[in-house]
């Protein structure tokens, strides 16, 4: 049932499971929400502060040293992290934030903080939960908490100051940011504790947050039957084709006016060798494929907030006309319900149309991300990288394409006008001898 909770298109996204096209599939995870045994919540929050982590025994020494060490399973449980939003394993070379206001994501980072404090591992697992269907997909990306910033209550519930949790009277935070980074993907195994992700369990047991056994091998995988030089080839072809992209981009000529501007586009696009799409070691500080997939996920990411504000300013100004049109005060923010009922449908459908046009652009920073993630090799997902700067490409040819005639029948237009206009001057300046000759001026 792909509309269970489903929200109106108030907001562009991608991240919904109806989105998900026949030819991009991706694997989910249907959690049972009713597991046969469940447990307290203290039990739960005590084995969520828990991270085993422990690897496949080898028998034989010999198989073992054969064996690479990128392809051996670590099995690691750790709090699971349910996001709108996908995270590229980028490694020691970026930070991200995350900001925590929900109960639940509170208690994880006070939990992961004392993994820290201990000299543990801070993991937890970000995973792409739908926002149509609730499902999660079974590849995520492992996090590692770097720091965090503490904010609390003050006495009369704002800024950063003291106060206490109304359930058990202790200190407790009104946000916690957490700085982390993501080290590498995992494969999802199970969920402890699947009912967590239910909105009732959500609102009886608001600590509670998720817990999943997970392995991690997936990145560090490889096609050895691809040669050095068609990896190198694809390398180079994506160095061309993201090139090309960029400087569509940079433009300054006007051909792209219609384009979203935020902040400068040539210090948002870094130019990117064909090493940089090569593969590293996860916590390496260069500029690695993961890294170049980021520039690329970050630039659909800046299209779509470009699309998203002119939603929000067409559906705003369409709310207002609605508004004055019933008469009496305006009373801002304007609501939707606050306006007549044929009103609200242009509106829907003017959210509709937007989507609609959001969607043809292709230019997708969530789902398509999430199946660089769920191929299984590096040159898999090199190869699908490129078929995305590829595509975008092609679409931006085309629209040159289609904008430069234009151009050129203006351009060809106003000449003719600038040609007649000098013709008639020509012929007010110089009078013509013939038959009809003018006396006074002969």
């Amino acid at each position: 049932m792909l509309n269970r909770n489903r929200k109106a298109h108030t907001v562009i996204t991608s991240c919904l499971e109806e989105f998900n096209s026949s030819n991009l599939v991706l694997s989910w995870w249907d959690p049972d929400p009713n597991p046969t045994m469940e447990k307290s919540t203290d039990e739960c929050a005590s084995r969520a502060s828990t991270i085993i982590l422990s690897e496949d025994d080898d028998d034989d020494d010999d198989e073992e040293e054969e064996t690479s060490k990128t392809t051996r399973k670590a099995t690691i449980q750790v709090p699971l992290y349910p996001l709108p939003a996908v995270y590229l394993p980028t490694g020691q070379s970026i930070n991200y934030t995350l900001n925590n206001i929900e109960a639940r994501n509170i208690q994880m980072a006070l939990d992961l903080q004392q993994l820290k404090d201990a000299n543990r591992d801070p993991w937890f697992c970000v995973v792409l939960r739908a926002l149509d269907t609730g499902r999660l997909t079974k590849v995520g990306t492992l996090m590692r908490m770097v720091d965090r910033d503490i904010q609390y209550h003050t006495e009369n519930g704002n800024g950063n100051g003291n106060g206490h949790d109304s359930h058990d009277n202790t200190l407790w935070p009104r946000k916690i940011v957490v700085t982390c980074v993501a080290e590498r993907l995992v494969d999802i195994q199970s969920v402890e504790n699947p009912a967590s992700l239910t909105l009732e369990h959500r609102l009886r047991h608001p600590k509670e947050y998720a817990r999943a056994t997970v392995t991690t091998t997936r990145n560090e995988l490889s096609d050895f039957n691809i040669s050095t030089e068609c990896l190198r080839a694809l390398q180079e072809q994506a160095s061309n084709e993201y090139e090309t992209v960029r400087q569509f981009y940079t433009r300054d000529d006007g051909a792209f006016d219609d384009l979203p501007l935020f902040g400068n586009w040539t210090d948002s696009l870094p130019i990117l060798s064909p090493d940089s799409f090569a593969k590293t070691h996860f916590n390496s500080n260069n500029y690695s494929f993961w890294t170049s997939a980021l520039v690329w996920q970050s630039l659909c990411h800046t299209i779509r907030e470009g699309h998203q504000r002119l939603l929000a300013s067409n559906r705003n100004e369409m709310l207002i006309v609605a508004a004055m049109k019933k008469g009496g005060p305006l009373k801002l923010p304007v609501r939707i319900e606050d306006v007549e009922p044929d009103d609200q449908l242009m509106v829907r459908e003017l959210e509709r149309s937007l989507q609609h046009d959001w969607e043809k652009l292709q230019l997708d920073p969530i789902l398509d991300i999430q199946y660089l993630l769920e191929l299984n090799t590096h040159e898999q997902r090199l190869a699908h990288l490129v078929h995305l700067i590829q595509r975008e490409r092609k679409r931006l040819e085309q629209e040159v394409l289609m904008k430069e005639p234009n151009r050129l029948r203006l351009s060809r237009t106003l000449m003719k006008e600038y040609l007649l206009e000098e013709d008639m001057k020509q012929d007010q300046q110089q009078p013509r001898k013939g038959a009809w000759f003018n006396d006074e001026i002969w």
